[in-house]
């Protein structure tokens, strides 16, 4: 069967297929609008099933959270950084001395000449000295950054002073973003526990409308009651202790206050999603009159008591800054490629139109839920609505470790435009397609910015994907660099 998964990594969302049939198997599904006679056609299934044909809703949830939330669009904000960063100290390395370079560079930079002896010395690899390798600094990451990475190349030597340095922080620091907490309540959790409670809360609500009502609706809530799937955990807490506290609390009003967990500023850390989840949880048991204000009234005048009640940032406040701070840091971007030379320019040029593309949405995005906040957090509306009313994600779909033949009926799939990513010349063997809701040109920037920056994910930090495109961005990464690769463990 089918299941989806966001990585921010990819501008869009990802849908996994154990092989074409299970494909098929869900377009019918998504294409069908009559939910009866879909329903009609189908033998009994399990709530692996049910989860599995409304992944994409899911999966959509994260893709608009992460355009709505400052902290998302801070975690974007990085993500252009480590790659444009990462870009350049490619350009770097390929001019550098020395026959190797170790990978995950973000790893070996934090390591002292004496460890980075020491490794050699007991790794068993075939290189035995330092000066085989690319001379990289040694980086005390816990100390703020002493060089920032300059877009201009030195034109003495084609270099770009500090692109290292700040590539490996840049990917340091988003790791960092997904650090988890403790809440006191004997438990852990994390931003991504708030965001996955929102988007199984969409999840649900299209199990609902999309495969029978209120039967299969309860089987899958069933299912996160008593689940211990970390994923779920946040949900499944809360969830409890709403329905312990608050009378007459509904699947809108859950949605209501979770979306507004992802709403706080970026730059106060006790405001972060997952500050705020702790503080929820205490705040429900103390005062559960505040969550049960109006229930199925306007989600905007809820908001405005929440943030009264904790003296939090306003919400408005908060996504207009950070919808500016998206702005502002796309132009900077146009503004350094603007000096660089035309043989650096062709992939910072694709990844500026990804660029572009966010800060498009992210204002759609933002004024949307400005404009009309009960329409997101609506679970009936938006599930009719999302890509009515929200930007329309990119699709990657690929067929779990291996490359397979390419399908035959390719482009009956509902999207105008399709791009597939080959493993070979002869485009016999394919790795994954990507679909888009955009013009063609845009789609090919989006694809040709996500292998780019998966190649760099590589170089600078340890990654884990399946066998395939393992082997296929490994296949790039020498020619790329001009060295041979030594990966450090």
């Amino acid at each position: 069967m089918s299941f989806g998964t966001f990585n921010p990594n990819f501008y869009g969302i990802t849908q996994s297929f154990s092989d074409p049939e299970s494909l098929c198997s869900y377009k019918d599904y998504a294409l069908e609008d009559d939910v009866a006679k879909w329903r009609d056609t189908q033998l009994d299934f399990d709530v692996d099933r049910l989860g599995a044909l409304a992944a994409n809703d899911h999966e959509l949830r994260h893709f608009h959270d992460f355009l709505l939330s400052p902290w998302g669009i801070e975690r974007m904000i990085w993500r252009l950084n480590a790659s444009i960063s990462g870009f350049f100290a490619i350009q770097n390395i390929r001019v550098m001395e020395g026959d190797f370079v170790p990978l995950p560079i973000s790893r070996w930079m934090g390591w002292s000449d004496a460890q980075r002896e020491t490794w050699l010395r007991t790794s068993g690899t075939e290189v035995t000295s330092l000066s085989d390798l690319v001379r990289l600094p040694e980086t005390d990451f816990s100390k703020p950054i002493t060089q920032h990475a300059s877009l201009s190349a030195e034109d003495t030597n084609k270099m770009f002073p500090g692109a290292q340095e700040s590539a490996a922080r840049s990917y340091l620091r988003m790791k960092a973003m997904r650090v988890r907490q403790q809440s006191g309540l004997g438990f852990d959790f994390a931003v991504d526990d708030v965001f996955e409670a929102s988007a199984h809360l969409a999840h649900a609500t299209a199990i609902y409308h999309g495969q029978g009502g209120h039967e299969p609706y309860m089987q899958f809530m069933e299912f996160v009651m008593e689940s211990d799937n970390k994923p779920v955990q946040a949900l499944k807490i809360a969830y409890s202790v709403l329905q312990d506290s608050v009378p007459g609390i509904d699947a809108r009003r859950t949605l209501e206050i979770f979306t507004w967990m992802l709403l706080g500023p970026f730059g106060k850390r006790q405001e972060h999603p997952d500050v705020r989840y702790g503080i929820i949880l205490h705040l429900v048991r103390s005062h559960p009159e505040i969550f049960g204000y109006e229930i199925g009234g306007a989600t905007a005048d809820f908001w405005d008591v929440l943030d009264a009640a904790l003296d939090a940032s306003p919400w408005r406040e908060n996504l207009r800054a950070a919808h500016e701070r998206s702005k502002s840091r796309v132009d900077e971007i146009e503004s350094l490629l603007l000096q660089l030379s035309e043989e650096f320019r062709a992939f910072p040029n694709s990844l500026l139109s990804v660029a572009r593309l966010w800060e498009r949405d992210v204002s759609r995005m933002v004024n949307a839920v400005i404009n009309n906040p009960s329409q997101y957090c609506d679970v009936n509306n938006y599930h009719r609505n999302s890509i009515r009313t929200f930007p329309a994600p990119f699709m990657l779909i690929h067929y779990g470790k291996d490359t397979i033949q390419p399908p035959k009926d390719f482009r009956s799939w509902p999207h105008d435009e399709l791009r597939p990513v080959f493993a070979d010349r002869a485009k016999e063997r394919m790795l994954y397609v990507v679909c888009s809701p955009e013009p063609r040109q845009v789609l090919r920037a989006v694809s040709d910015t996500f292998g780019m920056q998966r190649i760099i994910d590589y170089i600078f930090l340890e990654e884990t994907t399946p066998r395939a495109l393992d082997k296929f961005y490994f296949m790039h990464i020498e020619p790329l660099l001009g060295k041979k690769v030594l990966r450090v463990f």
